[in-house]
């Protein structure tokens, strides 16, 4: 393909991906199988053959699923079929946190760091099962105070409300009295400064490895130990998939518990 064709034609895309929403760090990622996949251009079964043998994993296979996508070519009669991963490892359950080493961690953030952007926002990325992005792009404006929520925008420009305790509330609105109305919530962080800086919360705090995807998780995790169904869980983290929620769906210990103390009850009465 002549070289300036190409360039507009990666150009293109990019715009696409920037259009429908997706974070920057996404983009990149997409844009690094783009490049591997214009190679085996025109696209069809076999070249898309050619190109998941060499690329057989999630990141690989999600590059190719957005590219057809763009094209039209995901569904519909020009639809080409993606190849079953084979070997797949089985998802890993995520990491989380007790519930203890949650409330740890706000303190930390509060008391020791004395960081009332950061306490916030771990605030947040717990209760509303927040990811990183929608934290750091929230506005003020997105804020109801009256109710109790913020309004955020994930993954595709998906518009979603999310609740908040009353704690949260009231260092939400001690943070945004003196900003304006179109102002970032968080102007002092970006996704580099808060990744570091939750680690050195999990580093000082609970002598472990932290991520703020950890805290997203931990609230999934926590829905579900107290008997919450998938599906709610399923929207609460706007998953457009339950298939995606069913990675906490695993028995956990006070499921364990419960069901040994439903036996051993009438031993207890009768022994």
């Amino acid at each position: 393909m002549d070289p300036t064709k190409a360039h507009e034609k990666e150009v293109a895309y990019h715009k696409w991906l920037v259009a429908h929403g997706y974070s920057g760090t996404t983009i990149r990622n997409y844009m690094v199988y783009y490049r591997k996949l214009i190679k085996w251009e025109p696209l069809d079964e076999r070249n898309v053959q050619a190109y998941i043998t060499q690329n057989n994993h999630s990141m690989g296979r999600a590059g190719l699923k957005m590219y057809l996508v763009y094209t039209r070519r995901y569904e519909g009669p020009n639809k080409i079929l993606i190849p079953q991963m084979r070997g797949r490892k089985k998802r890993p359950v995520p990491k989380v946190l007790r519930r203890d080493e949650i409330v740890s961690c706000f303190d930390y953030a509060k008391r020791v760091l004395k960081d009332d952007e950061l306490h916030v926002m771990l605030r947040l990325m717990y209760e509303c099962g927040l990811r990183r992005a929608p934290v750091l792009s929230a506005k003020v404006k997105n804020v109801d105070m009256a109710d109790r929520s913020i309004t955020v925008f994930s993954k595709g420009k998906k518009e979603s409300k999310k609740y908040f305790s009353g704690a949260t509330l009231q260092a939400l609105q001690w943070l945004i009295a003196p900003l304006a109305r179109e102002d970032p919530i968080f102007p002092s962080y970006n996704p580099g400064r808060l990744s570091r800086r939750v680690m050195l919360v999990g580093d000082r705090a609970l002598k472990k490895r932290l991520t703020p995807h950890m805290f997203r998780h931990s609230i999934a995790t926590h829905l579900r130990e107290d008997g919450h169904d998938l599906k709610v869980i399923a929207a609460f983290l706007d998953h457009e998939s339950i298939a995606t929620t069913q990675v906490y769906a695993s028995v956990t210990q006070p499921e364990v518990w419960a069901a040994v103390k439903s036996v051993t009850a009438y031993l207890d009465a009768k022994t």
